[in-house]
């Protein structure tokens, strides 16, 4: 298991200095966040590809920036919109593909408009398919704004869907009101990935260690899951400092694994 950060984290930095000053902190993990179309674009992606390896960087998923819009791209009923949705969505998996990052994650449709669950898991398997040929996984993550707030969703989606792989974002549970555990619990040996940051009675996402979680209990769920994956710090820029607290919030949480590990 390794321990990174998202460079969304730095946001509004762009992206390419973003990772390289994930790397300038000494995170060797990171996962990245493109902010713009044309940072899909061939030569913007051997930029990124060039300061990874500069910094000695793996690069393990990226996020779109075209997440907020998928449930308008690949959930309505126009076919023209979703064909032409795919085609864009083969650029970000080229991308993958090239900076060797594995997954893809995905927010899915919102809540509203209404989407039925058949509709939802036959467009999710469609972009499964093409995301395979390029040796990418979509990691349907839980958004507290999306279908995918909701724990009998993903449950009926873990149930149809064999393919299915997630991403469990800490933060965005909280904001759903959904339990951890009922969430690890779904998501189970398919759980890929996991966003993480702490939280406390002002906020719901603070760096790692400046909250209430416990972050051995929460290691100790993992272990139980056989959980080999990624687990990614991803902060809010207003909900952190200095820069440097990216890298402590790293710290902490490896010698949170270690100690889970020995108890």
């Amino acid at each position: 298991m390794a321990i990174g950060v998202s460079t969304s984290c730095l946001f509004p930095m762009e992206t390419e200095r973003a990772l390289a000053r994930l790397g300038a902190l000494g995170i060797d993990t990171a996962e990245v966040f493109l902010s713009a179309p044309s940072e899909a674009q061939p030569a913007f992606v051997r930029r990124l590809c060039a300061v990874a390896d500069a910094q000695g960087i793996r690069v393990t998923a990226l996020h779109s920036y075209c997440s907020d819009a998928e449930g308008y791209m690949f959930f309505g009923q126009y076919p023209r919109r979703l064909r032409d949705g795919i085609e864009e969505y083969r650029r970000i998996f080229e991308a993958c593909a090239a900076l060797g990052a594995q997954y893809l994650v995905f927010h899915g449709a919102k809540t509203l408009p209404p989407v039925t669950r058949e509709l939802y898991f036959d467009r999710y398997r469609l972009l499964h398919e093409e995301a395979q040929r390029f040796g990418v996984t979509i990691l349907q993550e839980n958004v507290a704004r999306c279908m995918s707030r909701d724990p009998a969703f993903l449950r009926a989606m873990a149930a149809a869907l064999p393919q299915a792989r997630f991403v469990l974002d800490t933060k965005q549970a909280i904001r759903a009101g959904a339990e951890l555990d009922e969430l690890l619990e779904i998501m189970g040996a398919r759980l890929a990935r996991v966003h993480i940051s702490d939280y406390r009675a002002d906020s719901d996402c603070v760096p790692p260690g400046a909250g209430e979680m416990d972050y051995g209990a929460f290691f100790r769920r993992l272990a139980a899951l056989g959980f080999a994956g990624d687990v990614i710090v991803e902060l809010y820029r207003w909900g952190f400092d200095d820069e440097q607290e990216l890298a402590q919030s790293v710290s902490h949480l490896r010698r949170c694994f270690e100690a889970a590990q020995k108890g």
